[in-house]
């Protein structure tokens, strides 16, 4: 399998497709978005109710499905 190794989104295209994602998440949970890195991933920072999460948006066709779940 030949995997595509760049990714030609911009960051801020790439936090769109994050806050479309913490939109799928509780409302507890969804909180202020920061983007904290970029390399295989976009790896964004989320605070939320006194918490912060980590939230990792792949880039498409890096990983399998199966490798991100296990």
């Amino acid at each position: 399998m030949a995997l595509q190794q760049y990714d030609s989104l911009s960051d801020h295209a790439v936090t769109h497709l994050a806050r479309q994602a913490l939109l799928q998440y509780p409302s507890d949970v969804q909180g202020n978005l920061h983007l904290l890195c970029r390399s295989e991933n976009a790896t964004f920072v989320v605070q939320a109710n006194s918490h912060r999460y980590a939230l990792r948006v792949h880039r498409e066709n890096y990983h399998s499905r199966k490798s991100i779940e296990g």
